[in-house]
């Protein structure tokens, strides 16, 4: 796909491995959130081919495939460390420009953080920042 695309575009060869390197991470974040959408809605979109959506109906439903998104909704959930990323596979940047979008202006560093960093299911007490300890915060409870 990269070969194709380098066909449709130019730059100085010195930067072929940075652009090639970019353009697969990209890509492949780009497939991973249509797969994802796909498995949610259990449609087919018509870009697909319909054995190719057959094959992965098949492996999203293999206990292989439920393990490792097991696991991997376990190590978002974590709770070990400092602060926790309550974005999943979405990154800072992703949550910052869709907040643009729904705000209507570029978020502030603490609204970003506070988006990415709070829990789903918030109690009564809303606490924001990183612990220190186990019963400190590094910054205590705050109103942006």
């Amino acid at each position: 796909m990269f070969n194709n695309f380098k066909t449709m575009c130019t730059w100085e060869s010195r930067y072929n491995l940075v652009i090639g390197t970019t353009f697969e991470r990209k890509a492949s974040a780009r497939l991973s959130s249509w797969l994802k959408s796909i498995r949610d809605s259990g449609e087919r979109p018509d870009w697909m081919l319909p054995h190719v959506f057959d094959e992965l109906g098949q492996y999203w439903n293999t206990y292989k495939f439920k393990a490792i998104s097991d696991q991997a909704k376990m190590a978002r959930g974590s709770l070990k460390g400092g602060s926790l990323h309550t974005g999943g596979a979405k990154t800072v940047g992703t949550v910052a420009r869709e907040m643009e979008k729904v705000l209507g202006r570029t978020p502030i560093e603490p609204e970003v953080f506070k988006k990415t960093h709070g829990r789903k299911k918030m109690s009564r007490i809303r606490m924001c920042g990183w612990r220190k300890g186990p019963n400190e915060l590094l910054f205590g409870k705050k109103k942006w």
